[in-house]
């Protein structure tokens, strides 16, 4: 009895042999795995900010509605130029701050024109024209796919996967 504990004690555990290979194989997997998630996480910033912009556009055109008066939504200044991919502010008449997003990372592009949008108190936008704002990856990702955030003339926004047209 008691040699049959010993070689059970003995058979327990890994060898050193048999570690080394385990960790040989999940390094290869890892750095085969890592640009598909640089990419994944690229996409998913994107896809993140554009559902952003296209909530704070649905409150202003809520808002307003409710109020039935202008609201505009303003794309952040990054250095002189409107880059809606560094944040936005959307106020009220009167300068009341209804939502605002900061684009903190960093790593998001956007659109420089229009560097407002206005709706009016029956949710339609004061510009002719629909509005079409681009989001893209500021790194040069060729696999994150960019973002479209467009309005069309009833005021309501939408976002899609690629370029605007």
């Amino acid at each position: 009895m008691f040699i049959n504990q010993r070689i059970d004690a003995r058979q327990a555990g890994f060898t050193l042999v048999e570690m080394l290979a385990v960790i040989t194989i999940v390094s290869i997997v890892m750095a085969l795995a890592a640009p598909s998630f640089t990419s994944f996480a690229s996409n998913q910033r994107l896809r993140g900010a554009a559902t952003d912009l296209v909530t704070t556009l649905l409150v202003a055109r809520s808002e307003a509605i409710k109020r039935n008066a202008q609201v505009t939504v303003t794309a952040a200044v990054a250095g002189e130029n409107a880059n809606w991919g560094r944040g936005w502010t959307a106020t009220a008449a009167g300068g009341l701050q209804i939502d605002r997003k900061d684009g903190s990372t960093g790593h998001i592009d956007g659109s420089a024109t229009p560097a407002a949008i206005t709706f009016d108190g029956s949710g339609r936008m004061t510009t002719a024209g629909g509005v079409s704002i681009q989001l893209r990856d500021s790194r040069g990702d060729a696999l994150a796919s960019p973002r479209c955030v467009s309005i069309d003339l009833s005021g309501r926004p939408q976002a899609s996967v690629g370029a605007c047209s």
